[in-house]
């Protein structure tokens, strides 16, 4: 009798918008999984005509009465927190054999090479599955008709060697010539002991990080849809607390995050530090390239079609949903002007 192959779930605590989320449900369902948890950490009301009726989707609200009925009792200030009770709920309630807990602006790509390590024997059944990832970023050629577009670095281990030459003053912020994390994500058998964290799994038993095997699939993070996405997710950081963002691991990016800070009065300069961080020159591509950092295949999410995935009506949706945030730091006059036009 053939055995059956391992049913893989996503989980991801989401604050996007719409179709961006449902982007997210599509492609992975498309791509084999069986089931895509969303927890809504703000009230999406388009969501729901771009995913209802999907097999597989499971939406939750995490509203008031959510976060009353769970150990917290209230909603927990720390996104973190939120990120990780959700993906443990998940994984105590999918019927799946493996969990993936990522972003909703994350994307696994080749999914037989992740089928077939899934189906792997191993003598530690309770090993779970890291999956690697490349970060986009834009390139010269793209002509910006998809929040999809571009290429994706990976991690160069030599590029302290080469960072000045490469960035100039923006260097400081890049970790392996990365602007976000290297550290890649993981799947999860289901049915152990664990919390499930933002990259690794906790064993409770023993209090570590469960132990991990690599995979042959990656994720692609996109770390950023638009340029302007990519300003909300730094200021957003940025304005965590009245003095700033609260501590985290990672110190250049934080000091990137405190960079946009000290900038929010100067959108111009904001927008110059994006591009030096998000956005290729020819001379970076090629480096990145002659090392083999650079990945070129084009991204396109599969299970999307009918979604408007036009950079500039993305843009739009973020200026209506973060109208008020954008009005608190001083930008919303600047983001309208720079990004779209008035609303």
């Amino acid at each position: 009798m053939k055995k059956a192959l391992p049913t893989w779930a996503v989980v991801a605590t989401v604050d996007e918008p719409a179709v961006l989320i449902a982007a997210f449900v599509r492609h992975h369902l498309a791509l084999g999984a069986c089931e895509v948890h969303v927890f809504l950490d703000r009230v999406i009301p388009e969501v729901g005509s771009l995913v209802t009726g999907i097999r597989g989707c499971v939406l939750t609200q995490c509203d008031a009465a959510y976060w009353a009925k769970s150990r917290f009792k209230k909603r927990p200030p720390h996104h973190l927190a939120r990120q990780k009770y959700n993906a443990t709920q998940a994984y105590g309630q999918t019927d799946c054999d493996w969990l993936l807990h990522c972003d909703a602006d994350e994307f696994v790509v080749q999914p037989e090479a992740l089928i077939a390590d899934l189906a792997t024997t191993i003598e530690a059944p309770h090993q779970t599955l890291h999956l690697c990832n490349s970060e986009r970023v834009w390139l010269p050629v793209d002509p910006g008709l998809s929040i999809f577009e571009g290429g994706f670095r990976t991690p160069m281990w030599l590029f302290d060697d080469l960072a000045a030459s490469l960035f100039g003053p923006a260097a400081r912020y890049l970790n392996k010539g990365m602007m976000g994390h290297s550290i890649g994500k993981t799947l999860s058998p289901v049915g152990h002991d664990f919390e499930i964290g933002v990259h690794h799994a906790l064993d409770r038993a023993t209090g570590e990080p469960a132990m991990r095997r690599p995979s042959s699939a990656r994720i692609l993070h996109f770390d950023g849809l638009t340029r302007l996405h990519f300003i909300l997710k730094m200021l957003k950081r940025a304005y965590e607390t009245p003095n700033g963002p609260r501590p985290r691991k990672g110190h250049k990016r934080m000091a990137a995050v405190r960079a946009f800070r000290e900038k929010a009065a100067e959108p111009a300069e904001i927008f110059a530090l994006t591009r030096a961080l998000k956005d290729f020159t020819p001379a970076q591509a090629d480096l990145y390239r002659s090392l083999g950092c650079l990945e070129e295949t084009p991204f396109v999410p599969r299970g999307c079609d009918g979604l408007d995935l036009c950079p500039a009506s993305f843009d739009a949706q973020l200026r209506a949903d973060h109208a008020a945030f954008f009005d608190h730091v001083g930008l919303r006059d600047w983001a309208d002007e720079a990004f779209g036009g008035p609303l």
